[in-house]
């Protein structure tokens, strides 16, 4: 299951992911791909384990926005499915006279 969000701000914002209100550390399962423009969220052989909340937070200077994804594995394992939510967290920016 891939959980994909766009992301965006000047300057760049860096990012977290909390599930069920706790910072999410990545494992062989859960996997967490960063770049400049978004950050992806894949969990292997997904199972009723992995159900609950998941908050991706992208912050800068201007400030903070995030993005909430409820999950609910039910029964057996999931794997290898995308939920391509591409959720656009609100841009962040500052803007400097001048430039």
């Amino acid at each position: 299951m891939v959980i994909d969000a766009a992301v965006g701000g000047v300057p760049t914002p860096t990012t977290s992911w909390t599930v069920n209100g706790q910072p999410l550390t990545p494992t062989a399962q859960l996997k967490v791909d960063v770049t400049p423009t978004a950050s992806k969220l894949t969990i292997m052989d997904a199972s009723a384990g992995h159900s609950g909340t998941y908050t991706l937070k992208a912050e800068n200077v201007v400030g903070t926005a995030s993005a909430e994804f409820t999950i609910a594995v039910k029964g057996g394992t999931l794997s290898h499915r995308r939920l391509d939510f591409k959720h656009n967290l609100t841009y962040l920016a500052t803007f400097q006279k001048g430039v």
